[in-house]
């Protein structure tokens, strides 16, 4: 079905998620008929009429692109009425692009998702506080759903032993094992009150957790400082109190409360102090290890020497 089809469907102004008079192709809230003729707009305004428009004009009218705009709602020449053509289309196409190009209010958090109906776990687009698109996981089955995970580990593939810049912007596999990227995390959880959850699955397939009333990152200039609310509840005990207000350390930059090099000893990125209770971003042993607490650690779990198989952890909205 082409453009022209898809412009004589009932499309609902909701489906496009307005926002300030302006539209995105939103992926998680569009109908499929809405979708398909946004994005057919979009490809339209790309490759077949804006882009040359622009070029052409800057080659026969080089001094028109300084006189065009949007005046009173729409779009009309106001001088050099002769030009008025190519004035009308180019202003068009200022819109259209603006248009496409403004952040809009898609889901900002896994919660907002599901309460939308979606209800499978797997991976969406969410949008941060400035309107910045992020493709998170969403974990829609445990503890009532509606969880973005940030951290999983599962089978080894991925090496968490990396540098600041790694994980500022993220690493892994989506398939598999990943880090979302700090600058993610603290722009994701920087407004409103989030709780956090940290699942783990042994080697015996034994499943343990931990719940934190609230948590937020700070930003880069913070070192991404971790912000920890109470312990509430959960089998695993509590192992990351010790890091509360601690700044995230990694191979490459040691901000920990410790007279040694904590990342660097341990073999991962974390939120070390003197120098932890918890390792989730260590090595993947494989169980019983007799290296010490440089695994995936949880101390009041199964302890310095034991790794787990499986962990993530995330955060919900409250």
């Amino acid at each position: 079905m082409g453009c022209r089809k898809l412009s004589l469907l009932k499309i609902q102004p909701t489906d496009l998620r307005a926002n300030n008079n302006t539209t995105k192709c939103n992926p998680n809230a569009a109908t499929f008929a809405s979708l398909t003729f946004c994005w057919c707009c979009k490809l339209w305004e790309i490759l077949v009429f804006c882009r040359p428009l622009i070029i052409f004009s800057s080659v026969f009218y080089p001094n028109l692109k300084d006189r065009y705009g949007k005046v009173d709602g729409a779009c009309k020449p106001t001088h050099y009425e002769g030009e008025w053509g190519m004035y009308t289309l180019l202003c068009w196409c200022s819109v259209i692009t603006k248009i496409f190009s403004t952040a809009n209010t898609g889901a900002q958090n896994c919660k907002q998702l599901l309460d939308a109906g979606n209800t499978l776990s797997g991976w969406y687009m969410v949008y941060s506080v400035t309107g910045k698109p992020v493709s998170v996981f969403c974990d829609m089955d445990t503890d009532g759903g509606g969880w973005l995970v940030f951290q999983r580990r599962m089978d080894g593939s991925v090496d968490f032993f990396r540098e600041w810049t790694a994980y500022k912007k993220g690493f892994g596999n989506k398939q598999s094992e990943f880090w979302l990227g700090n600058d993610y995390i603290h722009s994701l959880t920087s407004a409103g009150s989030h709780e956090l959850r940290i699942d783990l699955i042994d080697f015996e397939n034994a499943s343990t957790f931990a719940k934190y009333a609230s948590f937020n990152v700070m930003g880069e200039t913070e070192k991404y400082k971790l912000i920890l609310g109470d312990f509430t509840s959960g089998t695993a005990g509590d192992s990351l109190s010790s890091q509360k207000n601690m700044m995230f350390s990694t191979k490459d930059q040691d901000n920990d409360s410790s007279a040694s090099f904590c990342a660097s000893a341990y073999k991962g990125g974390w939120w070390y102090s003197d120098c932890h209770f918890s390792n989730l971003n260590g090595l993947y042993l494989r169980g019983s290890h007799e290296s010490y607490a440089n695994g995936i650690n949880w101390r009041t779990g199964k302890g310095y020497n034991y790794s787990y198989k499986y962990c993530d952890m995330k955060f919900r909205p409250v």
